[in-house]
């Protein structure tokens, strides 16, 4: 039986609490690295090495992507857990203690002012509906042939703890969609509607 596309679970299909989390994530990076100053993008899954060389041509860039989303020890009836985000910052200049200390302007900042902002901004953060954000490592990746020894790319992970689809409306219409109905005609007579549960608990 095929759906409609009016009958899926809307909320679900847009992504619900990841791309709620995906989203704020971004503006609070906006707020944090001002878009006059830093370009944002949000970074393919398995970013290849060409994708990399275009991002480290800008001198200074925030980018996201999505990493997963790994079951607590909580999980039960409803799937909750950590849901993760890499955060890279990128920066470029000439001068080595410079691509460190920065220029003492947004526009000339170095690794250590990019370090001392993310975390300031994203740990301990609380998104409603989505959970507290805390910051793991700060790293810098180890070095490649293909990396400019003029640029830095700082790399975070903003982790929303314990993350669920508790959205009482996504529930509701996710239970309707697996809960399947269907009418049988038989010699020009409707038979009894046959209700399909699709999950257990459904």
């Amino acid at each position: 039986m095929a759906l409609s596309e009016e009958a899926y679970p809307v909320l679900l299909r847009d992504g619900n609490v990841i791309a709620k989390a995906a989203r704020a994530l971004r503006a609070r990076l906006e707020l944090a690295f001002p878009p006059a100053y830093f370009r944002h993008r949000m970074m393919p899954p398995s970013a290849s090495r060409k994708t990399w060389e275009e991002v480290l041509r800008v001198d200074q860039s925030i980018l996201i992507a999505f990493q997963s989303w790994k079951p607590s020890a909580r999980v039960g009836q409803t799937f909750r857990g950590n849901l993760s985000f890499p955060v890279f910052g990128v920066v470029r200049h000439t001068d080595p203690e410079a691509l460190f200390f920065g220029t003492q302007q947004l526009r000339g900042m170095g690794v250590a002012g990019v370090s001392a902002i993310l975390p300031a901004f994203l740990h301990g953060w609380t998104l409603p509906g989505v959970g507290r954000c805390v910051v793991g490592d700060i790293s810098l990746p180890e070095a490649a042939d293909w990396l400019d020894d003029r640029c830095a790319i700082i790399g975070v992970s903003a982790v929303f703890e314990d993350v669920a689809l508790d959205d009482a409306e996504a529930i509701a219409q996710l239970d309707d969609f697996l809960r399947l109905g269907e009418t049988w005609n038989e010699a020009g007579e409707d038979m009894p509607q046959t209700i399909f549960n699709v999950r257990d608990d459904a």
